[in-house]
């Protein structure tokens, strides 16, 4: 059964809109981190985008070098953002490698040790239960399988804040909500009660644009 979660205020097609333009500064960042931190290829490797949207994510490390071989799902919430993820890859003739089915992060509906990496930008926030998303997270990971999350936190400088929320301004978007986001103590404090505190890190950089959030690394144990 699915959870209330938080919905996004725009319907799919604006929210491609705003992800793949106003979004791409820290859309690059994450990028970087998911080819950094990608395990060793086994010979059909698998990724996981939760809280997919409509697939933005999923196109990007599509035309990343080092995914050449990878088979890319993503899952979202929301109904409109899988129609319109998967009419955009199929119209662009990348259905063959990416693809995304409605599903909540909260019970994952794919078998235990199924894929390689596991990433999710933009949504523990979002979620209700997050301790119980994190496990959700680990337990589809193969064995020496990475998670990767990237999300916003609530104590954000008032200088970064200010160019983020100016951005979201160009694109109609409100002020960020930031007293729903999560502290770096709180994550840590997740990962723990999740039982996941022995193979994850929480990192946050202080200045420049990756200080508008946090990383968790999610490491699956052999």
């Amino acid at each position: 059964m699915k959870q209330n979660n938080i919905r996004n205020i725009m319907p799919a097609l604006e929210y491609e809109a705003y992800t793949s333009t106003f979004l791409k500064p820290w859309d690059d960042m994450f990028l970087k981190r998911c080819k950094k931190n990608a395990p060793v290829s086994t010979e059909k490797p698998t990724l996981l985008d939760v809280g997919t949207g409509t697939g933005v994510l999923l196109e990007r490390l599509y035309e990343t070098p080092g995914f050449e071989n990878y088979t890319f799902i993503g899952i979202d919430y929301y109904e409109d953002n899988v129609i319109e993820a998967n009419d955009k890859f199929t119209e662009r003739g990348l259905s063959d490698r990416i693809s995304v089915k409605e599903g909540d992060a909260h019970y994952l509906d794919f078998e235990s040790e199924t894929f390689d990496m596991v990433i999710s930008r933009a949504t523990l926030h979002h979620l209700v239960d997050p301790v119980k998303a994190l496990q959700e997270k680990y337990r589809v990971l193969k064995p020496n399988g990475i998670c990767l999350i990237h999300d916003m936190k609530r104590d954000v400088s008032e200088e970064v804040l200010a160019e983020f929320n100016a951005l979201r301004k160009k694109a109609n978007y409100p002020p960020t909500v930031v007293s729903e986001k999560y502290t770096v103590k709180e994550i840590e404090e997740f990962l723990e009660q999740a039982g996941l505190a022995h193979c994850s890190s929480v990192g946050s950089d202080t200045t420049g644009l990756s200080s508008l959030g946090y990383e968790v690394i999610i490491k699956k144990l052999q």
